[in-house]
């Protein structure tokens, strides 16, 4: 289980009730980002409230301001119990001072306990930062740690444990690393749970040999208890250990390979907000068009947006090539909320039909996220736009770097327009050879226009 990540927690000192509400998914987080790049204030601040080191955001004494005014309402929130609020100001907080923010640090552990899986996956990001720079105030919140797990909290003691290998000056102990853990993990605190299924992990076995005197403790574990420790805590409704549930059906370690179990606890780690797992589901897309409807179609009230694609793809097919303009409309509607939800292929085709409908605003903002993943019809459409659609200096040349992408990505139109840019000289010097390679890649790959093109500049037309 290679991936597994760990978590660690800490005493929680704000009491928020047990509710949470939706999270900027990864697709959100780079909508955002795009649009706080063209000067969206409202856009830049989703984007400080919900991405680690992005302190670059804040420049101008007009936005620390902003920051200082986004910190006051993310704590009153977080105060009446608003669980999301709680990861937000953590973050803005972390942000703001990434070294020894211990205030930050309990606001994730807080918000991981009580359901939000993105404050899950900010802890594994953010434990490096411990490792280095865990000074003062986390030597604090470990002592306090101390006094509460004696007392019997038993989540205190799970956050006790795991700092008790991440603070450098804290002295690695079996009784608190290893019996805290299994302890807790045996009164539900499913936060244990998801670190004995890391601990018991390749890469956690690795971590945790130096602190295991003659390796007596983690030799006597096999996949198999990473396994039993993750489906428990999935149980428990930890999305991290549906993560790591997932992994061990994906990769056979511990149970045998199961593509459908691995596919359905991967939907559920993404639902929970680990966004690792929608990576998951995009790079392995389980569903196939032969699949029945019934099927796909509870997998997407499940959360599976990759079935949802499929779902919408059929629907519009059945519709026929006679489409009225309301079709195309809620056609695009449906892409666009699928792409929102996870789906890299869906941003894709939202962009192709945003610009074929004449948006080359939207088609561009729905290119770029999935050019940045490697789509090559989102970087083929980034191409265009900048081809065709912009009039602004150097729109050419930017044109040139997206059509190679494409190109390279196995975009036959991208190739064919790029062999049309050199032989026309458009952003490059003209150079007929390099067009003729495009033309021919393009024609090789069964596009009739990049034949066409190809013949006419071997006969010099």
């Amino acid at each position: 289980m290679a991936r597994i990540f760990p978590l660690f927690f800490v005493v929680a000192l704000i009491l928020v009730p047990s509710t949470s509400t939706a999270r900027l998914n990864p697709i959100k987080q780079e909508l955002a980002l795009y649009d706080c790049g063209k000067g969206n204030e409202k856009a830049c601040s989703l984007v400080r409230s919900s991405i680690l080191f992005t302190g670059y955001l804040v420049g101008t004494e007009e936005r620390k301001l902003t920051l200082q005014s986004e910190v006051g309402l993310k704590r009153a929130e977080c105060d009446k119990g608003n669980v999301t609020s709680c990861t937000d100001l953590g973050i803005i907080l972390f942000n703001q001072q990434p070294n020894d923010n211990a205030e930050a640090y309990a606001l994730f552990n807080d918000a991981c306990d009580l359901g939000d899986g993105w404050a899950c996956n900010v802890l594994g990001e953010v434990s490096d930062v411990v490792k280095t720079s865990a000074a003062e105030n986390f030597h604090t919140y470990y002592n306090q740690l101390n006094e509460l797990c004696v007392n019997e909290d038993n989540a205190a003691c799970a956050s006790h444990a795991r700092l008790n290998v991440l603070i450098p000056d804290a002295v690695p102990e079996k009784s608190i690393w290893y019996d805290q853990l299994v302890s807790a993990c045996s009164h539900n605190v499913s936060r244990a749970c998801v670190n004995l299924s890391y601990l018991m992990s390749d890469d956690g076995k690795e971590e945790y040999k130096n602190f295991d005197l003659g390796r007596s403790i983690l030799d006597r574990f096999t996949r198999r208890s990473s396994f039993s420790y993750a489906k428990k805590a999935c149980e428990l409704s930890n999305p991290m250990g549906c993560w790591n549930l997932a992994l061990a059906y994906s990769d056979g370690h511990g149970v045998k390979a199961d593509d459908k179990s691995a596919q359905e606890y991967f939907v559920k780690a993404c639902v929970g907000g680990v966004y690792m797992a929608c990576n998951e589901i995009n790079y392995q897309v389980y569903w196939r068009w032969t699949d029945s409807d019934k099927a796909i179609n509870t997998a997407c009230e499940q959360g599976d947006f990759t079935a949802c694609l499929i779902s919408e793809q059929r629907r519009h097919k059945a519709l026929g090539e006679s489409l009225s303009q309301t079709a195309v409309n809620n056609h695009l509607e449906s892409l666009v909320e699928i792409c929102i939800d996870g789906s890299w292929l869906a941003c894709a085709n939202a962009a192709v039909l945003s610009r074929r409908q004449g948006d080359s605003s939207a088609a561009e903002r729905f290119a770029h996220v999935s050019c940045n993943r490697e789509i090559s019809e989102g970087c083929f459409v980034l191409g265009n736009v900048w081809k065709f659609d912009k009039r602004t200096k150097g729109h050419h040349r930017q044109a040139i770097y997206y059509l190679e992408r494409a190109c390279e990505l196995g975009s036959r139109g991208a190739c064919n327009n790029l062999g049309d840019s050199y032989r026309k000289g458009l952003g490059v010097k003209p150079n007929l050879i390099r067009a003729q390679r495009y033309f021919t890649i393009a024609c090789n790959r069964k596009l009739k226009l990049g034949c066409k093109n190809l013949a006419a500049v071997k006969s010099g037309d």
